[in-house]
């Protein structure tokens, strides 16, 4: 996607299969990097980088990283264009895409498990089963699958219907966008606890990209109501999908009055999967156009800015965010403003967090025509240390 090329820049979905080579393949040995500038007296937070795996990209999609941090996907290459990639149909000419699946951790790290080959897309989460694509159709309907991170291919949706921007929890609840092929309104589509509905919505109201609250809670959304594109908050309150009185009665806040299909895309994309919303946490982290910046929402509350030009984020805990801008990675304390932007790594790593604790996340940072992909530690850290600081 467009804003991800930007993202990526700075920081860094009927198929065949084909297993690639992996002579392109350099793993580096695990190292330290560390910057902890001045905190005011308190201890600094030090960034561990594990061994980290080189892989190809397309330039313009984020990968997706299984909940548990061990295997990632990532798009090698595809000619869809960004109408494609945000709902329109297949195109005459149709879509080649490769999609590649990679250990990231243990014996097999830097191990390509498998290739995915046709007119797929790369989708918005993944678990630990597997990574969500999308296949878009001649006749503007849009398939959606759960592609395992060795082999098979589960169809979640396969209709008439055009089904897009969908998103997995941790423990394999579903949910996505849907509308007509001719156009019109999405809907919600939500499948939790074995069972699936798909809630529609009032003219001129579209649900999109779905995000399951890390801590189970609830559900996020974006809706969209004529050119106002607002957060939403939909609480659970049984063991199965949100009927329509739950979205009558969702929490909002207004996120733009000038957005359409495009703004709540480039909203949506730095955080994907589990970085929206972290295991454990029931709040929202979102780009925000107008403000330049990422935003963390609480429902009830108003959206708090991050520190400025962060162009990705991951929040830790209630003090703490891991921000992404053009010079790296830094700590912003959301309790206390003027401790904000305490730089942790040179290089704009952008951070998805894990299912192993708050201090373990994986990292993802361009280099050249390729990504780099790295778990990485948090450990504390004297004050003003400093210690072999990326280059």
């Amino acid at each position: 996607m467009a804003r991800a090329a930007a993202l990526l820049c700075c920081a860094v979905v009927g198929c065949s299969e084909r297993i690639g080579h992996t002579d392109r393949l350099v793993v580096e040995a695990d190292r330290t990097d560390v910057a902890s500038p001045d905190t005011g007296g308190e201890s600094g937070i030090r960034a561990v980088i594990g061994r980290e795996v080189r892989v190809p990209s397309d330039g313009l999609t984020l990968p997706v990283v299984a909940p548990d941090g061990r295997t990632f996907a990532v798009q090698v290459r595809s000619t869809a264009t960004w109408a494609v990639r945000i709902g329109d149909p297949l195109p005459p000419d149709g879509v080649e895409t490769r999609i590649e699946a990679w250990a990231l951790e243990g014996s097999r790290s830097g191990a390509l498990l498998r290739g995915l080959e046709g007119p797929w897309l790369l989708g918005r989460a993944a678990t630990d089963d597997g990574f969500l694509v999308e296949r878009p159709c001649e006749d503007g309907a849009r398939d959606i699958a759960l592609a395992g991170w060795r082999d098979g291919l589960r169809m979640i949706a396969e209709d008439d219907w055009t089904n897009g921007f969908a998103t997995v929890s941790i423990g394999g609840d579903l949910a996505w966008s849907r509308r007509r092929p001719e156009g019109g309104d999405w809907q919600l589509v939500v499948e939790r606890g074995g069972h699936r509905r798909a809630i529609g919505t009032r003219p001129g109201v579209s649900w999109l990209f779905p995000t399951f609250a890390g801590d189970g809670s609830g559900l996020f959304a974006l809706r969209m109501e004529g050119t106002a594109l607002m957060l939403a908050w939909i609480p659970f309150t049984g063991d199965g999908p949100p009927g329509p009185q739950d979205l009558d009665a969702a929490w909002t806040a207004t996120l733009t009055v000038q957005g359409n299909l495009s703004t709540a895309a480039r909203a949506a994309e730095p955080s994907s999967g589990l970085s929206a919303s972290p295991p454990r946490r029931g709040d929202l982290a979102i780009w925000c156009a107008e403000s330049s910046t990422m935003l963390v929402w609480s429902p009830g509350s108003t959206p708090e800015r991050l520190g400025p030009a962060a162009v990705a984020a991951t929040v830790v805990d209630d003090e703490n965010a891991l921000c992404t801008d053009a010079a790296g990675l830094r700590r912003d304390r959301m309790t206390a403003r003027a401790r904000s932007g305490e730089r942790l790594l040179d290089g704009a790593w952008v951070t998805r967090p894990t299912t192993r604790g708050a201090d373990q996340l994986v990292g993802i940072r361009a280099d050249g025509g390729q990504l780099v992909v790295a778990p990485i530690r948090l450990q504390p850290a004297e004050p003003g240390a400093v210690v072999n600081p990326q280059k």
